[in-house]
């Protein structure tokens, strides 16, 4: 899962690590529940294209092993404070 400023892009990679399905959509400009809804929707395209339950997601400049957490500045996010729970 790529999480962009301007798109979000989940691939599904085989056992050698090549992309078996590729999805790509536009990040919702400044919508949480949106961005969060196009993932998932994402998710459930991916696996319909290639059965498979595992899933990863990386995040550049996020040092969580350091930090224990992402600052939510450095996330590519609207502030959720206003999409509620």
């Amino acid at each position: 899962m790529d999480l962009g400023g301007t798109k979000i892009e989940a691939a599904a990679l085989d056992d050698n690590g090549e992309i078996v399905a590729r999805r790509r959509v536009a990040t919702p400009a400044g919508d949480y529940s949106a961005t969060v809804g196009a993932i998932v929707e994402l998710v459930e395209v991916i696996e319909a294209d290639y059965d498979d339950r595992r899933a990863s997601a990386g995040h550049p400049g996020c040092d969580f092993a350091r930090n224990g957490a992402c600052d939510e500045r450095e996330l590519n996010l609207p502030d959720r404070a206003s999409a509620g729970p």
